[in-house]
């Protein structure tokens, strides 16, 4: 009979770079009950919560995640951006509107992202964390992205590309 959970050499670290849990291999066969004792600060509740995360995502079909991961990031990415650019007057060609919309458009993601991790068990201080120097980048490049996008536009405009494809219709 195939095992009920199998790890080999799990092992997690915390963003201090300590060792949460050194790896460790263990196999659980149908009907047997695993024990772990030790110390304080020893492992115990990290290869709990790393265990648990694995069974979700097994029990979910999505592996580590990572398929959901991108879909749910970059679903949320629009869904804020058109949110945003609903609230602030439709009109991309605006740097200034394009900019927050952008910025608000990853912010959904950094959302995404801080949801997994807590739904996979992860300490929620540690994902805060990990995400608040993300955060950073999430803002810097959705800024970035919303300017290229708003000076994208207008260049387009000013060539005629809209008027041009308003015509082959």
């Amino acid at each position: 009979m195939a095992p009920i959970i199998r790890a080999k050499q799990a092992a997690y670290r915390y963003p201090q770079n300590n060792y949460g849990l050194a790896p460790v291999s263990l196999t659980i066969e149908p009907g047997e009950r695993l024990l772990v004792t030790g110390p304080s600060g020893c492992g115990k509740s990290t290869l709990a919560r790393c265990l648990t995360s694995g069974i979700i995502a097994a029990f979910l079909g999505m592996g580590d995640f990572g398929a959901l991961n991108t879909f749910l990031s970059y679903t949320m990415v629009g869904v804020c951006t058109d949110l945003a650019l609903l609230l602030l007057g439709r009109n991309p060609e605006n740097v200034v509107v394009a900019v927050l919309a952008a910025t608000f458009g990853h912010m959904g993601k950094f959302l995404v992202k801080w949801g997994l991790g807590v739904l996979t068990g992860a300490p929620v201080g540690f994902v805060a964390l990990g995400l608040l120097r993300a955060l950073v980048g999430y803002v810097v490049f959705g800024a970035l992205g919303g300017l290229l996008g708003a000076l994208t536009l207008k260049a387009l405009r000013r060539a005629g590309f809209f008027g041009y494809l308003a015509e082959k219709r």
